[in-house]
């Protein structure tokens, strides 16, 4: 996984080579520097491998059965559920309280969970693309949509869906089974039978997917 770039291949003049981090790719990519290409900023440490972090003697839980792929970054206190997939990019930072997820939920690419106090995230629940999750707490069969922001100490109920670019400010309670849109987030009503589809489909995509990458392999 790690391709080397050789000077005259580069057209670069430099003499040192360094390592730098490749966005999404999980070891690095070996470059002739100080002249390496955007956007390989800054050197790291090629584990061959997931990229989980123990911190302050806490290290993360992760059941054997989950999915987590090598260019996820776990840190600390987190606890990571049966069936549960983390899809690349994602980073889980639990230094300030554990985060705890629940059995068959999916975080997908370049989402972000933190939490001041800790956090728990329910079972059956997808958190979309590039969410930024900083809630308390996020119900079992929730959907978040790509983009959403949860900012710190929101409570999400169950079967909720925050849709796509959404803001939930501090401290909010949605309560079961809310549709909220918009920024700053508002409650715009009840979940109907088709959202809650929507969220099931969603989720046992995920599902299915843990399964085939796992066969395929290379990818935790």
């Amino acid at each position: 996984r790690v391709r080397v770039w050789k000077p005259q291949d580069a057209g670069l003049r430099s003499r040192r080579v360094r390592v730098y981090e490749a966005a999404g790719c999980g070891n690095g990519i070996l470059f002739a520097g100080p002249d390496a290409p955007w956007p390989y900023a800054h050197p790291i440490t090629l584990s061959g491998g997931q990229m989980i972090k123990t911190l302050d003697g806490k290290t993360p839980q992760i059941d054997p059965t989950a999915f987590v792929s090598e260019t996820a970054y776990l840190i600390g206190d987190v606890e990571v559920g049966p069936m549960v997939s983390i899809w690349p990019g994602v980073v889980i930072r639990a230094d300030s309280g554990k985060i705890k997820i629940g059995s068959h939920t999916n975080i997908q690419d370049n989402s972000v969970l933190h939490a001041d106090n800790g956090a728990e995230i329910g079972s059956h629940t997808t958190i979309g693309h590039n969410v930024v999750c900083h809630a308390k707490k996020v119900g079992d069969n929730c959907l978040l949509g790509n983009g959403a922001v949860l900012n710190d100490g929101s409570e999400i109920g169950d079967d909720c869906l925050i849709g796509a670019n959404a803001t939930v400010v501090d401290g909010m309670v949605v309560p079961d089974e809310s549709l909220v849109l918009g920024t700053p987030g508002r409650v715009r009503g009840k979940v109907q039978d088709h959202h809650k589809a929507m969220i099931r489909s969603a989720t046992n995509h995920y599902i299915e997917a843990v399964g085939r990458y796992k066969k395929n392999g290379g990818f935790e």
